[in-house]
């Protein structure tokens, strides 16, 4: 997604996508559809929403951009049928596609508390975390990816 790093700063990004507003709080980026943002005040948190979908809250989230101190600390992408962003993790698995795919290229641990998949290389958090259908891969070995969350480790 507009090819950021994690780091960035906030100002840098806010630049970048002023470069993909094609009318007033409305972005077209690359070969996406035409999506709103939704900017706190606060700086902390950019919002890509469905254009379709203006009165609910997180639900019509397409992508969230999360900033600590002025940097990009992580970016989450939601599984939006049109709207999904079709970047593939390991050149393979995007969205849509089943967690379970991943295991060979990382070992994955289900968080019973956040409901959620983290992605470990020898022992080490990756900085990915992936959303299923809230259960271990054990209970429902096919889920499918609905949301994606890369971040920095600290």
């Amino acid at each position: 997604m507009l090819n950021l790093d994690l780091g960035t700063s906030y100002t840098n990004v806010v630049s970048l996508l002023k470069d993909c507003e094609i009318s007033e709080n409305v972005f077209q980026i690359d070969n996406s559809c035409p999506i709103r943002l939704d900017i706190s005040s606060d700086e902390a948190v950019i919002r890509f929403k469905m254009m379709e979908d203006q009165s609910y809250g997180w639900q019509s989230d397409v992508a969230l951009l999360y900033f600590k101190s002025g940097n990009l600390k992580s970016i989450t992408i939601y599984f939006r049928e049109k709207y999904s962003y079709r970047g593939l993790i390991c050149g393979k698995v995007g969205l849509g596609d089943e967690i379970r795919d991943l295991k060979e290229y990382f070992a994955l641990e289900y968080d019973d508390v956040d409901e959620v998949f983290y992605a470990f290389n020898d022992g080490r958090s990756s900085g990915l975390e992936l959303h299923g259908t809230s259960c271990d891969l054990s209970v429902d070995p096919a889920q499918k990816i609905g949301a994606m969350k890369v971040f920095l480790v600290d």
